[in-house]
């Protein structure tokens, strides 16, 4: 129903019943996101052999601005410099960049 059918046809006392019931059974995006979460936790915990278990949330998108953890340049080099190494060793370069 459009927004403005909705205003024309819903007063306020409904519209709260609907957020109420809304809270007890929600549906839309997330509670789909929900349902998958806890199919691919399952499966994600039936197949570990160690480490902590996998919740739902693990395999939900999070929706919003990302959330960006703060490095410092130290960190930043040692990220990059074992990216550098992991891909040199896939191509079978040593660590100076030269052929193996």
């Amino acid at each position: 129903m459009p927004v403005a059918r909705a205003k024309e046809e819903i007063d306020s006392a409904e519209f709260t019943d609907w957020i109420e019931f809304n809270k007890l059974d929600p549906y839309g995006q997330w509670r789909g996101d929900a349902q998958a979460g806890i199919i691919a936790a399952t499966i994600a915990n039936a197949n570990r052999s160690k480490g902590p278990s996998f919740k739902p949330e693990d395999f939900m998108m999070t929706y919003g601005p990302p959330k960006r953890k703060e490095m410092s340049g130290d960190q930043m080099m040692a990220l990059f410099g074992a990216f550098a190494e992991a891909h040199n060793a896939s191509i079978g370069c040593n660590p100076d960049g030269t052929q193996r």
